[in-house]
């Protein structure tokens, strides 16, 4: 393992393993802090760095893929992996389904140690998703619903002067307690775990569901409308408030 974000640990690391190097495998937002926007020049130079060490570059898009773009992270931050896994978004929310994919170059040969063939519903409903992300309106939408969600947020939390903090990459977000961004483990060691389940509670008595783990992963869809960021952000400011009493009494 090394530490995401930097890539002099990386480089260290290979030249100790040396050859020994099968491949790198990346999340591209450091899924394990939440979402972490990512430094273009930290994602190029792990892809040099990956290259010189004869090493294949795996890019984890169970999360990003289909979500920043039909291209997942890939395209979104310019990344040329090798090998691509990918997840979640494909089923399109009706059924749990995975793909991996890599370069036609590399002239893989499927080999016999894998799992059965997904069941019908999810071969159809992965069809289904891409079919509807041949609009390229779908990401734009996306997009302006996230930077709207995003902006509300703030502005809230600036009212209430409460340290509430919320990283996004396109229709991922990731919202904490906390007075720093989240970037390592440091910093995500410090975050208000409790006080985001208190909010977490009090969102769900407003009809918003969120995870109660922080700091809390959560996903913009293609269904959701203006009306919906605006029942979330009615609902957080209801919640905050009510903490807000809830800590002057």
């Amino acid at each position: 393992m090394a530490p995401w974000g930097n890539a002099e640990a990386l480089g260290e690391l290979l030249e100790a393993v040396g050859a020994e190097t099968a491949a790198v495998i990346l999340d591209p937002i450091a899924g394990q802090f939440g979402v972490v926007p990512p430094d273009p020049a930290f994602l190029a130079a792990v892809a040099e760095q990956t290259q010189r060490a004869g090493a294949r570059l795996v890019l984890d898009e169970t999360v990003t893929g289909f979500r920043l773009g039909r291209g997942g992270a890939a395209e979104a931050f310019g990344v040329s992996p090798d090998v691509a896994v990918f997840g979640g978004a494909l089923g399109g929310g009706v059924s749990h389904v995975g793909a991996v994919s890599w370069r036609r170059e590399l002239a893989i040969t499927v080999g016999d140690e894998l799992p059965p063939p997904p069941p019908p519903i999810a071969l159809s409903a992965a069809t289904a998703t891409l079919s509807v992300l041949k609009n390229d309106a779908v990401h734009q939408r996306l997009e302006e619903r996230g930077a709207q969600l995003q902006a509300g947020l703030e502005a809230l939390a600036e009212r209430a002067q409460r340290p509430l903090r919320c990283a996004r990459v396109g229709s991922i977000f990731a919202c904490c307690l906390a007075r720093e961004p989240v970037v390592d483990s440091g910093s995500l060691a410090r975050v208000d775990a409790a006080g985001w389940e208190r909010l977490a509670r009090a969102l769900r008595d407003g009809g918003v569901l969120v995870p109660t783990r922080s700091p809390a992963t959560l996903y913009l869809s293609h269904a959701h409308g203006v009306k919906d960021i605006e029942q979330v952000l009615a609902a957080m400011e209801a919640a905050v408030k009510r903490m807000q009493k809830e800590d002057e009494a």
